[in-house]
This record gives structure tokens, C-alpha cells and sequence, in this order.
């Protein structure tokens, strides 16, 4: 069979026999769909039929769940405000403070050790010199007294 436009046409047939053609074709037609109707009642009374279709409907409820699930974790992800993505900005920019602070810090600890080394040094230093002078100031004393007699 041939298509020409919009009918199907015997090779073997004449040009003059179309309209019987026509004919004989729309009754096929007509004969083709009612038995693709019977089959597709067929097929939709079948309980096999009912649960794929019950399936399918489940999983088109299912995809309409994860799509409004994934709608709001792409909300909360990308959240202007208190979003994943602004808090991991935020932690970022805190880490980089802190990191630049922790010189200031390393150095303020620095001069504490060294004031505190000082100290130490300049109470030795204090302690020996007014030891010293005490000394110096027992021995005048001491030696006003003998010589005063």
C-alpha cells in the first residue's frame, strides 16, 4: 500500500476504483479503532492495569512532594538573610578576622612575656641596690656610733 495525501492505495489498483478504496479504507479504519478500543478497555479492566496505574499516580504524587521538598531547601540553602550558603559566608569572614587579630594577639602576648621578664629583672636589680643601701646605711651608722664614743 501506497499513501497519496490523505488515502492509503493499492499498487495493484486502478485509478478509477478510488473511491471503493476510500471506502474499504475507512472501514478498516473504522475496524482498526474499535479494536484498539476493546483492547484498551480490555487492558484497563485488568487489575494488573489498575495497579500500574495506581503506581504511576502514587509516583507523580511522590515527585510532586520532592519537588515542593526541594523547593524549600533551595529557600533555605539560598536564603538572602539566615541562608546555609550566607552563614558559611559569614563563618568565613569571622575565620579571616580572627586569623588577622591572631597576629595583634600573638604580639600582645609577645610584650606581656617581655614586661614580665623585665619586671622580674628590675626587682632583682631593686632588691640588691636597697639591700645595698641598707647595708651602706647600717655600716655609717655603725661606724658613727664606734666613733662617736
Amino acid at each position: 500500500m501506497v499513501k497519496h495525501g490523505w488515502k492509503w492505495k493499492d499498487k495493484k489498483t486502478s485509478d478509477n476504483s478510488m473511491s471503493s478504496e476510500v471506502e474499504k479504507t475507512n472501514e478498516q479504519i473504522l475496524k482498526d479503532l474499535i479494536q484498539a478500543f476493546s483492547s484498551l478497555k480490555q487492558k484497563m479492566e485488568d487489575p494488573n492495569y489498575a495497579a500500574l496505574d495506581s503506581q504511576m499516580r502514587n509516583m507523580l504524587e511522590n515527585q510532586k512532594d520532592m519537588k515542593a521538598d526541594v523547593k524549600d531547601l533551595k529557600k533555605r540553602l539560598l536564603n538572602p538573610f539566615d541562608g546555609v550558603i550566607v552563614n558559611t559566608n559569614k563563618n568565613t569572614e569571622f575565620r579571616i578576622e580572627y586569623e588577622k587579630l591572631q597576629e595583634e594577639r600573638d604580639q600582645l602576648e609577645n610584650d606581656v612575656q617581655q614586661l614580665i621578664k623585665w619586671k622580674g629583672t628590675y626587682l632583682k636589680v631593686f632588691w640588691a641596690l636597697f639591700t645595698a643601701a641598707l647595708g651602706i646605711i647600717t655600716f655609717l651608722i655603725g661606724e658613727s656610733i664606734i666613733n662617736a664614743q
